[in-house]
């Protein structure tokens, strides 16, 4: 295993994850705690040498005792070396650590400090040369292995130098004296080079571990973006897969439709084609819908919702699946669960459809059991929480993760017996989250799997939404009160040919243009009740043409209402449509329903031929 700047450093008792600071200064006590060995054999061979100059001179039962006491100091730092390299299983202090690399500082200057006051050769001048170059000589030598910790050097300064320097003032005859200002001299140069020393290291360990955190950064960085692009590339792949297997059935059964003559068997192909259409259209919208959450702007419209008109809704959408598949489904609503409640039923239905239809998909055998169930939450809310449970495949613990990320799917794309982009439940936690709530999941390979998630929403009383104001689908909702002039404007002629047969089964009145030019000369020539506008378009597109024709109407008074009908359908492009002058917003495909719904906004306000006309000041 690769040593870090971590496992160098010492375990520090009150910092268990050092800052760069610390792991410099720790770092630089341990460069001379490190220096223990060689510094004592080298003082030691030099101790050896300094008493036998002086044994002939001086008092030899001191020469041999302070020979002792400097091997014993020596000894002493080779012990600090050895437990510094044990570090990593002793845990000791960082004072610890620092006051033992100041002690054996100084006392390893002590030991010449004495040798410079009480073993000098006094009255033997022949010795004073060597004597000096040893005594003052070994503070220089020192500086390779205290300077990297300035406070350990400035200790041995104090304990060796300074004795010398006051012997000298105090000394014998003038030229002592002289000496021991050299010593001072000597000595502030020294520690001059000492903090010059110990301060570069410092920089440069400093300078290394940012280095080195750059590099991790820059490493995991670049691990995290070859994840991305292999978990993206697995999604293209997947989706490569659901985007050609229904656009297979949309072409092959408008080639059997084309080709075949039986009315009965042309119906049950287009029929197919129709649900394949509209599993391309789910597929695109999923990841379209991704987009949107990923760019934090998930749109949520709380309003009044049955609970239980809404889980009956899901249920009568999965049961022919369900029996199909001889699987029991059961759905199970608590009695604390509020009649009407607030939140967003879209985002909720959207959030159950998925996690039922995944439970139903992957399970063979069983059953599937929706449940529903209420507590109070804080701030005078209910907690809603709902779990489903089937009997299916069931999901290992270490993939449990993976569910969830949008790009990343549990079973090898190799392995398409259930198929999916893996889209589904990660939007769906995203839902989740995004509306106050969280989810989660349990789940054991063949136990099958309970995916459950909590919402915090607001009960209402049962009078908050009456049975009776419930309305019906538009397919059935009543005919419109009058025939609507309508304007079609876009330049693909299937386009205007769709619009136009679905507009004119709806009772409207229908003309059209395939340019934001050719729109607004009809405009200026003939009143219309409605315009559906195409967004991009050659010349001048329906954003250009809307914006002309406001400018307009700020002249005329006259308000007609423009609906952008383009295949835009990006995050930002409604608010950009809108922000343009435009009154609401069909993405493509659309259907008849999609149609009815803007002429029922539009048209329900017009009952005469010209009282459709609202004023822009009004």
């Amino acid at each position: 295993m690769k040593t870090t700047d971590i496992d160098r450093v010492p375990r520090l008792a009150s910092h268990p994850l050092p800052s760069t600071e610390a792991i410099a200064r720790a770092e630089c006590i341990g460069f001379v705690l490190e220096q223990g060995a060689v510094g004592a054999i080298a003082v030691a061979l030099i101790a050896l040498l300094f008493s036998l100059v002086i044994w002939d001179v001086s008092d030899r039962p001191l020469v041999a005792g302070w020979f002792l006491a400097t091997s014993v100091v020596g000894a002493g730092r080779i012990s600090l070396q050895l437990l510094w390299k044990r570090r990593t299983s002793v845990v000791v202090s960082e004072d610890l650590w620092a006051r033992a690399s100041i002690a054996s500082g100084f006392l390893s200057g002590a030991c010449w400090g004495v040798a410079a006051t009480l073993l000098f050769p006094a009255g033997h001048p022949e010795l004073y040369l060597i004597s000096c170059l040893i005594v003052i000589g070994m503070p220089a030598g020192a500086l390779s292995s205290f300077a990297a910790w300035f406070p350990a050097y400035a200790a041995y300064i104090l304990a060796s130098v300074v004795p010398f320097a006051v012997t000298g003032f105090l000394g014998w005859n003038g030229h002592m004296w002289f000496e021991g200002v050299g010593a001072i001299v000597f000595g502030g140069f020294l520690l001059r080079e000492a903090w010059a020393t110990s301060a570069t290291m410092r920089r440069n360990v400093v300078q290394r571990i940012e280095m080195e955190a750059l590099s991790r950064s820059l490493a995991e960085a670049r691990d995290a973006a070859e994840a991305a692009s292999r978990a993206k590339s697995t999604f293209l792949a997947n989706i490569s897969h659901e985007l050609r297997t229904p656009l297979t059935a949309v072409i092959g059964m408008n080639d059997l439709i084309v080709r075949n003559e039986d009315p009965a068997q042309a119906l049950r192909y287009a029929t197919i084609a129709g649900q394949s259409a509209r599993s391309l259209l789910n597929l695109i919208n999923g990841v379209l819908h991704l987009s949107r959450i990923e760019a934090g702007r998930l749109d949520l419209q709380a309003e009044p919702v049955r609970p239980r008109a809404l889980v009956g809704d899901i249920e009568a959408m999965f049961r022919p699946e369900a029996d199909r598949k001889g699987l029991a489904l059961r759905f199970v609503i608590g009695d604390a669960v509020p009649a009407v409640v607030k939140t967003d039923p879209s985002r909720l239905r959207q959030v159950l459809i998925n996690l039922v239809g995944n439970a139903v998909k992957f399970t063979d055998a069983g059953s599937v059991t929706v449940s529903m169930a209420a507590s109070a939450g804080p701030g005078g809310r209910t907690c809603v929480r709902i779990e489903v449970r089937d009997t299916g495949i069931g999901i290992p613990a270490s993939s449990h993760d993976l569910l969830f990320k949008p790009f990343s799917q549990v079973h090898d794309r190799s392995d398409r017996r259930y198929g999916g982009t893996g889209l589904g439940l990660g939007i769906s936690r995203e839902i989740v989250v995004g509306m106050g709530g969280e989810m989660g999941v349990h789940s054991e390979p063949g136990a099958g799997s309970t995916f459950w998630f909590e919402l915090p929403v607001e009960s209402l009383p049962d009078t908050a939404l009456p049975d009776d104001k419930v309305s019906p689908p538009a397919s059935q909702s009543a005919a419109l009160p009058r025939p609507m002039h309508v304007l079609v404007v876009d330049d693909n002629p299937v386009n205007v040919l769709l619009a136009s047969r679905l507009l004119s089964s709806l009772g409207c009145q229908l003309a059209s243009a395939a340019s934001g030019a050719e729109a607004l000369e009809q405009l200026d020539a003939k009143h219309f009740d409605l315009v559906f506008m195409d967004s991009q378009m050659p010349g001048m597109d329906g954003i250009t043409a809307t914006r002309l024709w406001r400018e307009r109407e700020q002249v005329s008074g006259v308000h007609v209402p423009i609906v952008a009908l383009t295949a835009s359908a990006m995050e930002g492009d409604r608010e950009r449509f809108l922000a343009a002058g435009m009154d609401d917003y069909v993405s493509k495909p659309f259907g008849i329903d999609d149609l009815r719904r803007v002429l029922e906004r539009f048209g329900a306000a017009v009952p005469g031929t010209s009282a459709n006309r609202r004023l822009v000041n009004a």
